[in-house]
């Protein structure tokens, strides 16, 4: 993990502590420090969070403009063959050129589908980073929460005065609401959506693979469009 990472998970550790020590205080010191907590470790989540994937500078990043690419490829090579493709590639990035480098080496696509699935797999696995991040964090801030507020229950029922005690337990619960609060409302949704993103960056390495092994087998514009164009199943 990056630096920031580091940085943005000892915020809400600390901040953990904090609500911890004012959830003990037998006088609290003002909902507006509840409030400051929560936002410091809001915004520690946020400045320790990875990037969200996105797609490779000037590579297509929406369904249509792949097919479209894909498409104009196969006319491509139709048309100059492995030299006009390999003039391609030095424009290209991420699995287009790596497949457009192996087609115009002569690779077939019995030689060309393993070695772009290889490359996609890696591309994946990136760029699941940050849903991993923030699982990481919605289980860490309810577990540390937790823990922090049963230490408190077990320091508050030694303390020989009734009230003073009672007060104390329920303070001893803020820091499993600061956990769960962290946890839910911010690490969970953002999980959500960097879930979301990996499956749409999947979803068009694996049209990338099936238009690139295609092109390898010199397949026509017209019939790739067609086939293309059919619904295919989603990429694991």
């Amino acid at each position: 993990m990056s630096r920031l990472t580091w940085l943005g998970l000892a915020v809400v550790l600390g901040d953990l502590l904090l609500a911890a020590w004012w959830g003990q205080q037998p006088r609290p010191v003002g909902d507006p420090v509840a409030l400051l907590l929560l936002g410091n470790g809001i915004g520690g989540a946020l400045l320790g969070s990875p990037d969200r994937p996105t797609a490779v500078p000037d590579e297509p990043a929406s369904d249509a403009a792949v097919r479209q690419r894909l498409c104009d490829l196969a006319r491509l090579h139709r048309l100059g063959g492995t030299k006009a493709l390999e003039a391609a590639a030095r424009a290209a990035t991420g699995l287009e050129r790596s497949g457009l480098e192996l087609i115009a080496a002569g690779c077939g696509p019995l030689e060309v589908e393993p070695a772009l699935r290889r490359l996609a797999l890696a591309r994946q696995l990136a760029a699941a980073a940050p849903a991993r991040f923030w699982n990481r964090l919605a289980r860490a801030a309810v577990q540390v929460g937790v823990l922090l507020s049963l230490l408190q229950v077990a320091a508050a029922v030694q303390i020989a005065d009734g009230a003073t005690a009672v007060k104390a337990i329920g303070g001893a619960f803020s820091a499993s609401l600061y956990g769960l609060a962290v946890g839910w409302l911010v690490a969970v949704p953002r999980q959500q959506d960097a879930l979301r993103a990996a499956q749409e960056a999947a979803d068009l390495d694996e049209l990338w693979i099936e238009g690139l092994v295609a092109v390898a087998a010199g397949e026509s514009p017209l019939r790739l469009a067609d086939r293309l164009a059919s619904p295919r199943p989603r990429a694991a």
